[in-house]
């Protein structure tokens, strides 16, 4: 009997084992979230489980899994409010407005998910104008101009850099701030106030070749333009230089871009300097030593215009960019025009230990080299001066050798013998 509970045990251990491999390997299509579900842009949602809504469609597209249903929804324009996802054939189908918890189904379904969005925050904004019409403001020291109840239609609607979809803003003061901090150069925005577009309702402008237009079929639009002309005036680089700040030194290259760089951050300067000494200030504890920068001489890529790289990758094609290397931890450490002696005894500090590995790497060879042409010559003058003294010495208390011949070792006067150097370690062959 013991051995037939054992193999009872046994059996159901391997059939569990199976079981769970299985549902390891479920497909992840099938899976679905707990509420509440918060998108990447911070809206909300709560998932329904086997239900389905059924509700009117306002779109559709293919999908994993119903969380990158409810991603897609809440990026999706018009406003999606809520999205259904089919398992069997991956669509997401997104509902629209006025669509509730009425709309899900009574029964459930293997092959359904659902999901609604937070109805609260899906209200509209305070859809007055927050400035006077064709007034300007000023954010970060660039103008804009405020175009009320207008829409920037055909200005060119952009995603910036790092970024997978447009942004939400609570005012407008702070999709103008996105604006400024947008790569490439942002020259306006349209903001969307009663979000019947969707949460995410500030869209960036890339191009001022468009019309104004009043904004109609029940969207209430605000635009701000930048004035171009309240971009502040910045270095150009005339000539490569080198550059010292914070103890550290720096070589500049003109027209310079880097394929393969990564920056640590962005803003604006007016110098190339200043931005050289944000990378000599940079706190290394966070993301790592700053290793370079890249200054935007003309603030095509945007008007935070200094890049702080923690990665300078290689050399790219000549662009409007002053590239500025780290060479040195320490402005004192750069090699001198001139070979410097080598000291008979190791200093106790070396002003050389922020510099670069590859800088290390050349000087290990060269330093190699003088010294073991420091050390033949100064042995031959050694061996010489001893010979010297050992005749003079011979002078003066005369040693019978035959004549013509040189003094053997033992012969050498007391003070001559070889003995070891005191309060050094005696020498043994390197370990291969």
């Amino acid at each position: 009997m013991k051995s037939k509970y054992f193999n009872l045990s046994v059996g159901m251990t391997a059939a569990f084992g199976r079981a769970s491999a299985s549902f390891d390997a479920r497909d992840e299509s099938t899976l679905c979230p707990a509420s509440p579900y918060e998108a990447e842009n911070g809206q909300h949602f709560t998932p329904y489980c086997g239900r389905n809504l059924l509700a009117p469609e306002i779109g559709n597209q293919a999908g994993s899994s119903v969380s990158d249903c409810i991603e897609a929804c809440s990026n999706f324009s018009p406003a999606c409010l809520g999205v259904v996802y089919y398992i069997q054939n991956q669509t997401c189908s997104f509902k629209g407005e006025g669509v509730d918890k009425d709309y899900l189904s009574m029964t459930d379904s293997s092959n359904v998910n659902s999901a609604l969005a937070n109805a609260t925050e899906m209200k509209a904004i305070k859809t007055t104008c927050p400035y006077l019409h064709e007034s300007t403001t000023s954010i970060e020291g660039l103008t804009f101009q405020i175009q009320c109840d207008h829409d920037m239609a055909g200005y060119g609607d952009y995603i910036p850099w790092g970024h997978s979809f447009r942004q939400h803003a609570g005012e407008m003061s702070e999709c103008m701030d996105l604006c400024v901090r947008a790569h490439p150069l942002c020259v306006g925005v349209s903001w969307n106030p009663d979000k019947h577009l969707g949460m995410d309702n500030c869209w960036l402008k890339n191009s001022q070749d468009g019309n104004l237009v009043v904004a109609n079929n029940g969207t209430i639009f605000h635009s701000g333009l930048l004035d171009l002309a309240s971009l502040p005036k910045i270095d150009a680089c005339s000539k490569a230089e080198q550059i010292s700040s914070n103890n550290k030194t720096f070589n500049t290259t003109c027209s310079e871009g880097r394929a393969g760089s990564s920056n640590i951050s962005s803003s604006y300067s007016s110098t190339m300097i200043g931005c050289i000494d944000q990378c000599a200030a940079h706190d290394e504890e966070d993301s790592g030593p700053c290793l370079g920068v890249l200054y935007d001489n003309s603030f095509h890529e945007g008007f935070y215009n200094c890049y702080l790289l923690n990665a300078t990758g290689s050399r790219d094609a000549s662009q409007n960019f002053t590239y500025a290397e780290l060479v040195s931890g320490n402005s004192s450490s750069a090699l001198p025009s001139t070979p410097a002696v080598p000291s008979s005894t190791p200093s106790s500090g070396s002003d050389d230990a922020g510099s670069s590995s590859s800088k290390a790497w050349i000087a290990g060879p060269v330093i190699g080299a003088v010294a073991a042409v420091v050390i033949v010559v100064a042995g031959w003058f050694w061996w010489r001066r001893r010979r010297m003294t050992a005749v003079q010495e011979q002078e003066k208390q005369p040693v019978p050798v035959e004549v013509g011949s040189r003094p053997r070792m033992h012969e050498l006067p007391p003070h001559y013998q070889i003995s070891e150097v005191e309060g050094t370690a005696p020498r043994h062959e390197l370990e291969s």
